[in-house]
C-alpha cells in the first residue's frame, strides 16, 4: 500500500478511535455535581391512583369544584372521570371494556360515599387533564395514529400502558415504528427518526415509563446523531444511567465507518481493476467523511455507508460491477450494525425484543410492517 494511502487510512482510524474517549470524557464532565445512581434506567409507572380527596366545596360531595370539559362531555354518559379540575363525562362500559385498570377501579368504587357530579359518580385521577383527555378521546375516536404528532404518541404510550388499554398501546407502538423502524431496510427507506431532539427525548421518556423496550435500540441509534451536550441541554434531568447507555453505545459505533473503509475500500485488492482511479477517489471522499463525522461528534454509520454508495453511483466512470460490489458490501455491513444495536445498547437481541409483547393475562403479537428479518 503506498505511503500516502497508508497515511490517510491511519488518520481516519485515529480520528475514529479518538471519538470514543471524547464521548466518555464528555460523560465524565457531566458527572461533576450530578447526582448519579446505579438503578436501572427504567422509570416505573407505578399503580394508577385516585387523586386525594379534598374538602367539600359548593354542591359536591368531595373534591374541588369541577368544570365540564369543553372537548369531551357526553350528555348520556354515566361516569365522570376527573383530572385536575376538569370533568370528563363518559360511558362506564367503554372504560371497563377497554381498560383492565379502569375495570378494577370502578368495581371497587364505594357508592355509599362516592363523590357525584351532574348525577354521575366521579372517579378522580392524579394525571393531568391533558393526558386523560388524550387517552379518553383515543378510545372514542380511534384516530389515525400514523398521522398523530410524536408528542401525542408519546403521551398515549405512557397512558395506555398505565391504564392497561391494550388496543391503544399496540396501535401507538405500530405508529411509532414508522419513525423508529425495527429493520435496517425500514431505517434506510424511511430515513430513520430524523426528528427534532425534543421529540426523540419525549419518546425515550415514554418508552422507559411504558417498558416499551422494543423502541429503544433504534431510538438510541437515532440519538447518536446528537451530541451529549445537546441532549443534556435539552433535558437536564435525564437519568445518568440513560446517558451512560447512550454514551457507551455511541462509543462502540464510532469506529464502524473507519473499519468499513479499511476492510472494503482501502484494503480491497484492486490490482486488476480498471476502476482503480475511481476507487482512490472514493477512498479520499470516505476519509474526509470519517474525519468530519469525528469532528462533529455525531455517529450514524449506516447513513455514512449510504452516502458512500451514492457517491460511487454518481461516479459515471466507475464500472457497474464495482458499484454493485460496494453496494453489496455496504448493505452487508449495515445489516451487521443493525443486528448488533440491542447488544450495543445493553439490551436483549432483536428476536427476543419483538417476539412478543407481554400483557397481563395476554400475549400480544405486533405486526412487523417492514418484514420479519432484521438483516
Amino acid at each position: 500500500m503506498p505511503h500516502r494511502q497508508t497515511s490517510a487510512l491511519q488518520s481516519t482510524m485515529d480520528a475514529a478511535l479518538e471519538l470514543a474517549p471524547k464521548i466518555e470524557q464528555q460523560l465524565s464532565t457531566f458527572q461533576d455535581g450530578y447526582e448519579t445512581d446505579d438503578t436501572d434506567p427504567t422509570v416505573a409507572l407505578g399503580e394508577p391512583t385516585l387523586a386525594p380527596a379534598h374538602p367539600a366545596e359548593g354542591t359536591h360531595t368531595h373534591g374541588l369544584t369541577l368544570t365540564r370539559s369543553e372537548k369531551l362531555y357526553m350528555t348520556d354518559g354515566n361516569i365522570v372521570v376527573a383530572a385536575e379540575a376538569v370533568a370528563f363525562r363518559v360511558h362506564m362500559s367503554l372504560l371497563t371494556r377497554n381498560s383492565e385498570t379502569f375495570a378494577g377501579m370502578l368495581c371497587s368504587l364505594r357508592v355509599t360515599d362516592a363523590e357525584t357530579y351532574d348525577g354521575c359518580y366521579v372517579v378522580r385521577l392524579s394525571d393531568t387533564a391533558e393526558d386523560v383527555f388524550a387517552l379518553l378521546s383515543a378510545l372514542y375516536d380511534n384516530p389515525q395514529y400514523s398521522t398523530q404528532p410524536i408528542a401525542h404518541l408519546a403521551c398515549l404510550l405512557r397512558m395506555s400502558k398505565k391504564y392497561l388499554v391494550a388496543s391503544v398501546y399496540l396501535a401507538v407502538m405500530e405508529a411509532l415504528h414508522q419513525h423508529l423502524p425495527r429493520t435496517v431496510q425500514g431505517w434506510i427507506t424511511h430515513l430513520g427518526m430524523h426528528r427534532p431532539l425534543e421529540a426523540k427525548l419525549l419518546v425515550l421518556d415514554a418508552a422507559y415509563e411504558a417498558n416499551a423496550t422494543l423502541l429503544l435500540p433504534s431510538l438510541y441509534y437515532a440519538l447518536c446523531v446528537n451530541t451529549l451536550e445537546e441532549i443534556q441541554d435539552a433535558k437536564p434531568d435525564l437519568p445518568h444511567s440513560v446517558l451512560t447507555v447512550y454514551a457507551a453505545g455511541k462509543a462502540k459505533l464510532a469506529t464502524e465507518l473507519a473499519v468499513f473503509i479499511s476492510d472494503c475500500i482501502s484494503g480491497r485488492d484492486r490490482a486488476r481493476s480498471t476502476c482503480d482511479t475511481h476507487w482512490r477517489s472514493l477512498e479520499a471522499a470516505a476519509h474526509n467523511l470519517s474525519c468530519n463525522v469525528a469532528q462533529l461528534m455525531t455517529t450514524d454509520p449506516i447513513a455514512c455507508l449510504q452516502s458512500l454508495v451514492s457517491y460511487f453511483d454518481n461516479d459515471t466512470g466507475a464500472c457497474p460491477a464495482c458499484r454493485n460490489e460496494l453496494r453489496a458490501d455496504a448493505w452487508e455491513r449495515s445489516k451487521t450494525i443493525w443486528s448488533s444495536l440491542p447488544e450495543v445498547f445493553g439490551l436483549i437481541s432483536w428476536d427476543h425484543l419483538d417476539k412478543n409483547i407481554h400483557w397481563p393475562g395476554k400475549r400480544c403479537r405486533l405486526q412487523i410492517i417492514e418484514g420479519v428479518q432484521h438483516g
